[in-house]
């Protein structure tokens, strides 16, 4: 089984925190820690990797004397001073090493094909159309941009299939086409009233989410994914209530 990007962040950290106990490289206890570094390593960058090939390099021994130890039993009282000048900074260079393999499992989840579990967002879990508006953007990994481009994508069809006017306000085309005389959502005066107080939730939070400094955000594709679901939800109870295209009643008193 594939380990997921959370266990293999807090197998770093258990590794970080076991790194602080060792003052020597002598006993099992080292050699088992040195190959599950290595596992870590393979399976976050692959074995081929610089840091790697740069962890492999370390020398944590003085040096021939290392042999004569270990042939002698691995006594840690035959430690010598040269012996702790070679490891303090490979210790702390492995330190560094695991700071690397968090980065880059950080950097892979604002960089990689948008999964979630086995479920993948394309045109069959995101409105359709919506979902070739966005394409691009979320396979390039830009997901500064898809909050906003998902927003303009919904009241632009939205004004389209309500009949509104281009000079209404962006908040008022949300709030007319979910109206009572447009796109009533739901078949009780509750659930109509629900969907359209998310709709207008939807265009006061996010539709200029653009200026709200979201590339400072450490969940950037978490958030756009779920602005995005929403935007799809939306239409997607449109035009199940209403019709592809949705076509507003001769009579609206609050869809089918």
């Amino acid at each position: 089984m594939t380990p997921t990007p959370d266990h293999l962040r807090a197998e770093i950290d258990f590794l970080a925190n076991e790194l602080e106990s060792f003052s020597s490289s002598l006993g099992v206890e080292f050699d088992a820690w040195r190959y599950r570094v290595n596992q870590v390593i393979s399976e976050v960058i692959g074995p081929n990797d610089a840091l790697a090939i740069k962890f492999n390099g370390l020398r944590w021994e003085s040096g021939v004397s290392a042999t004569v130890r270990r042939s002698g039993g691995g006594r840690a009282d035959a430690w010598t001073l040269a012996d702790v000048n070679a490891f303090a900074p490979s210790k702390e260079k492995s330190e560094a090493i695991l700071k690397s393999l968090r980065w880059h499992l950080d950097r892979a989840d604002s960089v990689s094909p948008p999964e979630t579990g086995t479920v993948v967002l394309d045109g069959t879990t995101i409105e359709p159309d919506l979902w070739d508006h966005v394409k691009g953007l979320v396979e390039s990994g830009d997901w500064e941009k898809v909050p906003r481009e998902s927003a303009v994508y919904v009241e632009d069809r939205l004004r389209v299939w309500a009949d509104l006017k281009s000079a209404q306000r962006s908040v008022d085309v949300f709030k007319t086409a979910l109206g009572p005389t447009k796109f009533a959502l739901g078949s009780t005066d509750s659930e109509q009233q629900g969907w359209r107080q998310l709709a207008t939730g939807f265009a006061l939070a996010l539709r200029n989410s653009g200026g709200h400094r979201l590339h400072d955000r450490d969940d950037l594709r978490r958030y756009a994914i779920g602005v995005l679901g929403t935007a799809s939800l939306l239409l997607c109870q449109i035009r199940y209530q209403y019709g592809d295209p949705p076509a507003v009643a001769e009579d609206a008193s609050g869809g089918n």
